[in-house]
């Protein structure tokens, strides 16, 4: 989830900044980011070998903006719910 304020990048900004973080961050399979700008999101199939709390970080690192806040709402494997833990 990403909330904003007057001091923030703009949504479509910050969207563009995750595009290019998708493909920095060990484990994301090219060609599966999706974002969403209202409500600000985005999602990724990841190797299922790769933990997704790490990855998450990753994208903050690779994102750059300390201002940015970025929450893992939703794991979902084999069309199975299991996480956040």
């Amino acid at each position: 989830m990403l909330e904003l304020n007057p001091m923030r990048p703009c949504i479509i900004q910050i969207s563009r900044r995750i595009a290019v973080a998708a493909t920095k961050v060990p484990g994301v399979v090219a060609g599966t980011l999706r974002t969403s700008l209202s409500p600000p999101a985005f999602s990724f199939a990841l190797d299922e070998k790769r933990r997704s709390e790490t990855a998450v970080l990753d994208f903050e690192k690779a994102v750059g903006d300390h201002l940015i806040r970025l929450q893992l709402v939703r794991v979902v494997r084999d069309g199975v719910m299991v996480g956040p833990k």
